[in-house]
């Protein structure tokens, strides 16, 4: 099943990459694009043909066994091209390195096994894990390790050695465990990840204002990461990711957060989530909401709606900045006069 991946741009800048023909190269592209969440997908030419291919009848699957030969041979292999049971699977080396995947999916087609054989020359067998698209390579062989399968062995209680986990940093700590796996890309990708750690750091503490929950914190790494902004430190950036994120529920409050009044702010976000829903689910995008329809909604919400700038701002908004909408949004149905029920 195709899936929605990541190509960074200087994949086609890549001298060791552009050493692979074009139509290698295209195919290796689509190999991305149709593996699941751990990199895998079936390997017979003929299934990949299908797929990456499906149109072109001067590529058979006798050329694209080629192009997979050619992908999964050399120091620099892109690919295992590995035979289990009988059957032939391919593993994008180094693929969640690349790809951040919010909800993963553990694969149901088995891994390669890392200590078979170097491959022969038609491209079966497995090679030591290298990185898998021309980008960002690591010539440290010791660090070539299958990082999925080192997780799930930290998971029992192992680290795939024989070890002990690796000691959880202050900062993974004290962020919840559902931004955990976002914080870990941030720091391993960051250029300055001491600096990210100690700018979140210095968020929670409030050495920088009022000290930030562990929930504000972790959304805001979550949605770094989410929009590739974590990758070249930038201590202004963050501090406006973490001022886009909306303040958690405090507990002192009775779980209606510090808005006034304990009854009205979760009218608010509802009335905003209705909003969203309704500009993003009409038919044909927002360009068919009429003014009748505007008209039509409560009055709150048709001030909350112009003070986060209108029908198509919040259309086209994307994660990050749709939280400051949200922010405008409801300052402004706070604001307004409350419709009395009948």
């Amino acid at each position: 099943m195709p899936r929605i991946r990541s190509l960074k741009h200087t994949f086609f800048s890549d001298e060791r990459m552009a050493c692979y023909p074009r139509d290698v190269r295209l195919t290796f592209i689509g190999l991305i694009t149709h593996a699941d969440d751990d990199g895998r997908l079936k390997g017979d030419p003929r299934l990949v043909k299908a797929e990456v291919w499906p149109l072109d009848d001067d590529i058979d699957a006798a050329v694209v066994s080629q192009h997979l030969s050619q992908l999964a041979s050399g120091p620099d292999a892109r690919i295992d091209w590995y035979e289990v049971g009988g059957l032939r699977y391919i593993q994008v080396r180094n693929f969640r390195r690349h790809q951040y995947i919010q909800k993963p999916r553990a694969s149901e087609l088995p891994p390669p096994e890392r200590s078979a054989s170097p491959p022969e020359p038609s491209g079966s067998g497995t090679i030591p894990l290298r990185d898998g698209y021309g980008l960002d390579v690591d010539r440290d062989r010791d660090r070539d390790v299958d990082v999925e399968a080192r997780g799930r062995a930290r998971s029992n209680g192992r680290d795939g050695k024989g070890c002990p986990p690796e000691p959880l940093s202050e900062l993974t700590l004290r962020i919840p465990e559902a931004h955990r796996a976002a914080l870990r890309q941030a720091v391993a990708e960051c250029d300055r990840s001491a600096a990210l750690e100690a700018e979140l750091l210095a968020a929670l503490d409030g050495m920088h204002g009022p000290a930030l929950a562990p929930e504000v914190v972790g959304q805001a790494v979550h949605d770094l990461v989410a929009n590739g902004d974590h990758r070249k430190f930038n201590a202004r950036l963050v501090r406006r990711y973490l001022a886009g994120v909306d303040p958690p529920a405090n507990p002192g409050s009775n779980g209606h957060g510090a808005f006034g009044s304990t009854a009205v702010r979760p009218d608010a976000e509802r009335a905003f989530d209705d909003a969203l829903q309704l500009i993003r689910s009409t038919p044909g995008g927002w360009r068919q909401i009429t003014a009748d329809a505007l008209a039509a909604l409560p009055p709150p919400m048709r001030a909350g709606i112009r003070a986060a700038d209108g029908v198509r701002a919040l259309a086209d908004a994307d994660e990050f900045t749709l939280r400051a909408k949200r922010k405008l949004f409801t300052a402004a149905y706070l604001a307004s006069p409350q419709e009395q029920p009948a």
